[in-house]
């Protein structure tokens, strides 16, 4: 990597500790609640054979952008489908901002995945804001544990920095657009 990448990637791990470190308080007790209803209402939920591991570099599309076919079937294992479309969802909707909790939104990536999961089997209201709910955990909890990790742990990953930087500035374009 560059010295340059690696400036720009540290200036911005630095901007989203400053973030993270104003927005905890606020945000995770949000989450926090938010999670615990989802507990309440998890007789509403249903549990299948989902591929958890599901996200843009698992997924074959052809020049049309219909899905080919789906690797690494690893981490298959019975989950609520709602957990596995946050994955999916998520991974692509880095335009929207968790402060703005618009997940759901028609046009966003949550609902064409819901849509496209109801061609094939019910999705009830409870199933989609769950999906919903982890998408924004599952935002702010991946940054922080790469930042954690980056940081904190020093760890070191057999992914290129440029693919690290890429992941990174995925979650940053995700969380927090105001760092």
């Amino acid at each position: 990597a560059s010295v340059l990448r690696c400036r720009e990637l540290a200036k911005r791990l630095a901007q989203c500790v400053g973030w993270l470190s104003r927005e905890w308080a606020v945000i995770s007790p949000q989450l926090i609640e938010r999670l615990r209803q989802h507990v309440c209402d998890s007789q509403h939920l249903t549990s299948s054979w989902v591929i958890r591991d599901c996200h843009r570099e698992h997924v074959l599309f052809n020049d049309r952008g219909l899905v080919e076919g789906i690797l690494d079937y690893d981490a298959i294992d019975f989950d609520s489908p709602a957990a596995d479309l946050a994955r999916w969802a998520g991974d692509f909707d880095a335009a929207q901002s968790i402060t703005r909790g618009a997940t759901s939104e028609p046009g966003s990536p949550l609902a064409a995945a819901v849509a496209g999961y109801r061609r094939i089997r019910p999705f009830s209201q409870c199933e989609c804001e769950l999906a919903q709910t982890l998408i924004e955990v599952n935002r702010v909890g991946s940054l922080a544990n790469w930042l954690v990790w980056l940081i904190a742990e020093n760890r070191q990953f057999a992914a290129s920095a440029q693919q690290i930087q890429g992941r990174i500035s995925h979650l940053i374009a995700s969380d927090c657009r105001i760092c």
